[in-house]
């Protein structure tokens, strides 16, 4: 029993040298002009604070009896609600039947009319919620001194496609389109910009796109912000280096999309297919998709699986939800485009970007090499807990909120 403890000690420090020698790892592969400070943030955000809350939403999802994107919800939300907004009105409307929540300039009178940027929160369809991205829309509002309205659109499983798109498309047309929405928000219905990140930048850009077919008034931007517009198509960055540990990973993208649309059973039915490499979910030798090359060069093309070899295939077959899919780009509202370095859909910005230059479109990528997917949410704020101010943040949120309110204004 004497020296079981020194071995006990021994075994417990090897762990640690080991799991502190994974963690630091990746500082040793960046560029020798970053920060030690940034990479160990970067470390810390990516590395740390995600799997931690994994597991936290692992453990309350066994306690409860619930799925993992049930806690995920709670526990998101509820840590959102502790950021504290500055210089901002906030208040909790509904538009065409869809709650929103409206943010303005305090120093503003509410009577004033002000442009408008709609924000389509991310959670890959399934998490997320207004809590979650009311530092990001304050932080927007009093930088741009526009209006904000950010959509609280039906989620899945509980409501798979093309519920989210549905209720966002209700919402932007109502703002656009009813002078009397307009005027009870006091914004101009000819100066709306859209935005939104992750699940949100896909509905940003299908917004884009539908608003554009319509007799509605144009959009005057989009900030689509690491936006998927291939879906369920495996691409290198979505099996590669560029699926760092702690951002959204291969699988995380699998499960989110099959629930969207194949309700609760789409995550383990698609799910199996793809562990067996199933030739009808993963054909990546029969779609000639839009690829990274080695030498840089995109490859626009598309072309999708026959309908009778796919499960899903009419509903992917929708330019709703692969805007790719689309020819009619032409009239869509300039973008701007946020990219992680960091992050399977990586390539899918800059698809979607020679896409809109190639239709004529005004269009502009602003790429955060060591970040990852979802880190604009962190713009630098604090929570309150227990009476202590507690800072939190991410400086490259923040300076992607000024390069997208930069946009915006030049566009309204």
């Amino acid at each position: 029993m004497a020296g079981g403890c020194p071995r006990c000690c021994f075994a417990v420090g090897v762990v640690l040298v080991v799991s502190l020698a994974v963690l630091l790892y990746p500082l040793s592969q960046w560029d020798e002009n970053v920060t030690l400070k940034t990479r160990l943030t970067a470390v810390v955000v990516q590395h740390v604070l995600p799997s931690a809350s994994f597991n936290l939403c692992t453990l309350v999802a066994w306690l409860t009896g619930t799925d993992n994107f049930v806690a995920s919800r709670t526990i998101m939300s509820t840590l959102g609600s502790l950021a504290a907004l500055e210089g901002v009105s906030v208040e909790n409307l509904e538009i065409a039947g869809v709650p929103v929540r409206l943010y303005r300039p305090s120093d503003i009178g509410r009577d004033e009319v002000l442009p408008v940027l709609i924000y389509y929160h991310g959670g890959g369809y399934v998490t997320g919620s207004l809590n979650n991205y009311d530092a990001y829309c304050a932080t927007f509002c009093t930088m741009s001194k526009m209006a904000v309205v950010s959509v609280d659109y039906r989620l899945a499983p509980e409501h798979v496609f093309p519920a989210a798109f549905d209720d966002c498309f209700a919402v932007t047309s109502a703002i656009v389109g009813d002078i009397a929405v307009a005027t009870q928000l006091a914004v101009n219905s000819s100066l709306v910009s859209i935005g939104g990140d992750s699940a949100g930048g896909s509905l940003t850009v299908a917004m884009a796109l539908h608003v554009s077919r319509t007799d509605l008034p144009p959009l005057r931007s989009q900030v689509a912000i690491f936006p998927s517009i291939r879906y369920l198509y495996v691409n290198r960055s979505l099996l590669s280096s560029y699926s760092a540990p702690g951002g959204l990973s291969p699988e995380g993208t699998f499960y989110f999309r099959s629930h969207f649309i194949g309700g609760y059973d789409g995550y383990k039915t698609l799910n199996t297919k793809i562990r067996q490499q199933s030739p009808e979910l993963l054909p990546p030798d029969t779609w000639k998709n839009a690829t990274l090359r080695v030498e840089g060069s995109l490859d626009v093309e598309l072309e999708m699986p026959p309908a009778e070899r796919y499960p899903y295939a009419k509903t992917f077959l929708s330019d709703a939800l692969i805007p790719l899919l689309a020819t009619d780009l032409d009239l869509m509202a300039p973008a701007i485009i946020i990219l992680a370095g960091i992050d399977p859909l990586y390539e899918d910005g800059l698809v979607y970007e020679r896409r809109l230059k190639s239709a004529g479109v005004d269009a502009e990528v602003y790429e955060y090499p060591y970040q990852i997917h979802g880190f604009t949410a962190f713009v630098p704020t604090h929570i309150n807990v227990w009476g202590l101010e507690i800072p939190l943040g991410n400086e490259d949120a923040l300076d992607s909120v000024v390069k997208s309110v930069e946009f915006v204004q030049r566009h309204t």
